[in-house]
């Protein structure tokens, strides 16, 4: 973990007692570059997840290029392969902070929170988070790590 994701985790566990920063990968993004990605409940790195619990993400970005909002995508992946999610794109709009449409140098705020499958496999697996344009091209993309149990 480097010093500047431990710094903002305590600084997260202070206030909050569950939510930490984590290490993510840009895996593509087109039209934004991701800043952060914090999750919760979050204590340790990579955050165990519960499954039949709440989790919540937040993924804060700056659009280089103006999109209207299109969808939203969510995968896990584990050594059994990847399990795939969709969002409606008034869900996301409805999570984005400020509102849609999104406009090129103007930062944002994803936060979206749902339940943990209880049919998720246990054990470590890879969580890609995508915003999808109204041509369902991924334009901003973060994948990090998590423990499932």
């Amino acid at each position: 973990m480097n010093l500047s994701s431990l710094f903002v985790c305590g600084v997260f566990l202070n206030f909050s007692d569950i939510t930490c920063a984590v290490i993510f990968r840009d895996c593509g993004s087109s039209k934004a570059d991701v800043i952060s990605v914090t999750m919760s409940p979050c204590t340790t790195i990579p955050c165990v997840l519960i499954r039949g619990r709440e989790a919540s993400v937040a993924i804060l970005f700056t659009a280089s290029q103006s999109f209207s909002v299109g969808a939203g995508r969510v995968q896990a992946g584990s050594p059994s392969g990847f399990r795939t999610l969709s969002v409606r794109a008034s869900d996301v709009c409805d999570h984005l902070t400020p509102a849609c449409p999104v406009m090129a140098g103007r930062s944002y705020s994803f936060s979206y929170t749902g339940v943990v499958p209880k049919s998720t496999t246990t054990g470590q697996m890879t969580i890609r988070w995508e915003l999808l344009d109204a041509n369902l091209v991924s334009v901003v993309c973060a994948e990090f790590e998590v423990q499932i149990m």
